[in-house]
């Protein structure tokens, strides 16, 4: 059996392992919610996660070079979605995916620093701007080595890079992330610290959901972009627990 045909052994092996680990540390190495965060858990342990998203990654950039186009999930999504593909919708998700872009995940990722280095928390700023620009780097750096052609543009929207992983879906899964985690790590409330989770989620998603339904990537070009976003996030999250050593506190969480 060649490498590539175990690309989706692998992409399954890893996305069981990340959720076992997940599941073992809330139903049994989790007392308390407290204890979900990174600096309860030791240094291997929290590799485990980020491994395992790299190996997921890996897995999913051989399936897509096998498939020489359009992997068969990427097939069953668009198919999936070409009913639903509505006017209305369509206009709809143009607006929304320019969140999304560059210049706007500039803007936004620039004024995010200057507002938190200006208050006073300048650890937060250099942490938005290294998770940001980290996930940029490698996405780029992926886009030009796997090379993935865009699928065939089907409205006005357009793009002239490489599909694989999708810059949106990265782009706004580590910086909506990383500023829900900064944010949200400084709230006292649970309540609050869901919804400014579950608000950044909601916008990330419709986000990633613009691009497969505008057909400027396929449904794998995301995947692959959550998983890139997602291990700098994660390294965010577990980095910045440390910043207790330089006498910032974080409040512990009310329900």
């Amino acid at each position: 059996m060649s490498l590539s045909n175990l690309a989706p052994v692998i992409v399954l092996a890893a996305g069981l392992g990340l959720g076992h680990w997940l599941a073992w540390q809330i139903t049994v190495q989790t007392p308390t919610r407290a204890s979900l965060h990174p600096a309860r858990w030791n240094a291997l342990n929290r590799a485990v996660p980020a491994v395992l998203m790299v190996a997921a990654l890996i897995g999913l950039a051989l399936h897509v070079q096998a498939a020489d186009g359009q992997a068969p999930v990427d097939a069953a999504v668009d198919s999936f979605l070409n009913p639903v593909r509505y006017e209305a919708l369509i206009a709809l998700f143009e607006w929304i995916t320019l969140v999304g872009n560059t210049g706007s995940l500039i803007a936004i990722a620039a004024l995010a620093a200057i507002v938190l280095w200006g208050i006073g928390r300048r650890r937060d700023a250099a942490l938005v701007l290294t998770v940001w620009l980290g996930a940029y780097a490698t996405t780029w750096a992926l886009k030009h080595l796997i090379d993935r052609p865009r699928p065939d543009f089907a409205f006005d929207v357009v793009a002239h890079s490489p599909s694989f992983p999708s810059g949106h879906a990265t782009g706004s899964l580590a910086l909506f992330g990383v500023l829900a985690y900064v944010a949200a790590r400084r709230t006292a409330r649970f309540r609050w610290r869901f919804e400014i989770v579950f608000w950044a989620a909601v916008l990330i998603a419709l986000v990633s959901v613009s691009r497969i339904y505008l057909s400027v990537h396929h449904a794998s070009d995301v995947f692959a972009g959550f998983l890139v976003g997602g291990v700098w996030l994660y390294g965010a999250i577990a980095a910045g627990r440390t910043g207790g050593r330089t006498g910032e506190k974080v409040r512990p969480p009310r329900p």
